[in-house]
């Protein structure tokens, strides 16, 4: 039988992929080592990224397996693929057993691979000094942390409740030449709210467009959920107001703090028939009342 090339942009080993994937891996392999059929690394890295997004951990570990029997072999970006969705599938012993797998390939983890240990690993369980050890390891193999490694150690120290350690490493990022992002404003900002520190958020909240920067509409998500717990519904008009000036309306705010559990009381449902009475024009952007109109 005369073996099928994918080399060349050929787009045959998608399917194939998809089909291993959803099927039998015993006559997948036979395909491989037959060299009847086998894909490219960026191939291999388009489905297994995909499968370990919606969840499918183990198929992509076996996409993995398949591709060190056959003659493509994985690289960085497969392995940190993988360490990314072992991790978010909460099996971080996997993930800490195929970096150690990497380091006997010869393959050295980069900051991509540290990072979803750090984030995914002991940050998502509040356990920061575990991640400082990781991060220590790195740092001595000579891979620096970026923006998204100190997030993650910020927002482990939030979760855990020790706010002011994590207001350390954020106020430290400037000292080692690294702009805090706004998702560093966001991670902190949320802390506070949540230990009920309005009076921080706030100071965080107005530090965003003091050094240039625009809040995103998490930021204005967040702030404004704050001010309704602890129905400061003043302040809450003027975050409204600033959102309507940059764009962002407050309708998908009421939705996402919905969805986040948080109910709309007496206080919240007046301050929202305000907003509709004083700017009909919101009601235009409920995909529902599109829908209706259509009828």
């Amino acid at each position: 039988m005369k073996g099928i090339s994918l080399r060349n942009g050929n787009d045959n080993g998608i399917p194939f992929l998809f089909s291993f994937a959803t099927s039998s891996s015993a006559s997948a392999i036979t395909l491989v080592r037959q060299k009847i059929c086998e894909p490219d690394n960026v191939m291999y890295a388009t489905v297994m990224n995909g499968l370990g997004k919606r969840g499918h951990t183990q198929k992509t570990l076996s996409l993995l397996r398949l591709m060190e029997q056959g003659n493509t072999k994985p690289d960085i970006f497969i392995y940190s693929i993988v360490v990314d969705a072992l991790c978010k599938d909460g099996n971080l012993d996997a993930a800490i057993s195929l970096l150690n797998e990497m380091k006997q390939r010869d393959i050295p983890p980069n900051i991509v691979t540290y990072s979803s240990i750090i984030d995914d690993g002991p940050c998502k369980e509040g356990k920061v000094e575990d991640a400082k050890e990781v991060m220590k390891h790195m740092v001595e193999k000579g891979v620096e942390p970026n923006i998204i490694t100190y997030n993650a150690i910020i927002n482990g120290y939030c979760l855990s409740g020790e706010l002011d350690r994590a207001r350390r490493i954020f106020d430290s990022l400037i000292d080692k030449g690294i702009e805090p992002s706004i998702i560093s404003y966001n991670i902190l900002i949320n802390g506070y709210r949540k230990k009920k520190e309005l009076a921080k958020a706030m100071q965080l909240f107005c530090e965003i467009s003091q050094k240039g920067s625009n809040p995103s509409t998490v930021t204005y998500n967040t702030i404004l959920q704050g001010l309704f717990e602890v129905d400061r519904i003043g302040s809450a008009r003027e975050i409204y107001a600033e959102m309507l000036s940059t764009g962002r309306f407050l309708i998908y705010t009421l939705m996402e703090m919905a969805v986040r559990g948080f109910s709309l009381d007496a206080t919240a449902t007046t301050f929202l028939v305000d907003i509709v009475r004083d700017n009909p024009s919101v009601l235009d952007m409920i995909p529902e009342l599109h829908l209706e109109n259509k009828k």
